[in-house]
């Protein structure tokens, strides 16, 4: 199936069953799935609440892998890289241009697990509160790209290098990134390998203690 690509004027609800979010379990924290060498980032998942992310922006297409998730005013990612970071194309919404930034989020977040949007333009910080409100009553997760000054955690992206993989029959360039997700006194890191045919991890590392 085709991604659904909706106008900024059409009803979600037409295009989205009724959910039952997909979440998982581990310890005490419930939350979202995520692409697998991103894991070791989100022990027991997305939870609900805001992130923000800084780099390449579609390495936010690894958080979209479980459930019914949406993308906001983001057209440049495309069918290769969801491709590539295993996203169901069948269960997600993209709206290519929103003409308002907080109605679209706040819709889709009414009725997807996860959205993935542009940093917005300057919001208050009763409409911020009442985002962040509106997501653990629904238990939905929004990742901003481009930061978020409220997040509680960040996510950073850091561009290694490439170089060029040349296997039997296959030649391809490989991007070397590190993934760094800050929360309050802990940062964990990975570093991922991707090419035109999938997303692998090379390494991790913790620092700070446990996360909470």
């Amino acid at each position: 199936m085709a991604i659904t690509e909706l106008s900024d004027n059409e009803p979600l609800v037409t295009h989205v069953p009724a959910l039952g979010h997909d979440l998982m379990v581990e310890g005490d924290v419930t939350g979202h799935p995520v692409h697998p060498p991103l894991r070791p980032l989100f022990p027991g998942g997305l939870r609900s609440e805001i992130y923000s992310l800084d780099g390449a922006s579609d390495v936010g297409l690894g958080l979209l892998v479980n459930g019914w998730c949406g993308v906001v005013g983001m057209p440049e990612l495309q069918g290769a890289q969801m491709r590539r970071w295993g996203v169901d194309a069948s269960r997600l919404v993209m709206v290519s241009s929103p003409r308002g930034w907080l109605a679209t989020v706040a819709a889709l977040v009414e009725e997807l697990d996860v959205v993935y949007a542009c940093a917005p333009p300057v919001m208050s910080v009763q409409a911020s509160r009442r985002l962040a409100t509106r997501l653990r009553a629904r238990r939905s997760t929004l990742v901003i790209c481009g930061g978020w000054p409220s997040a509680v955690t960040h996510i950073d992206v850091r561009t290694i290098g490439w170089w060029k993989s040349q296997q039997v029959g296959h030649s391809s360039a490989v991007h070397e990134v590190e993934v760094t997700v800050t929360r309050h006194h802990w940062s964990r890191s990975v570093v991922l390998a991707r090419d035109d045919r999938g997303v692998h991890g090379i390494s991790s590392e913790l620092v700070g203690g446990i996360p909470s």
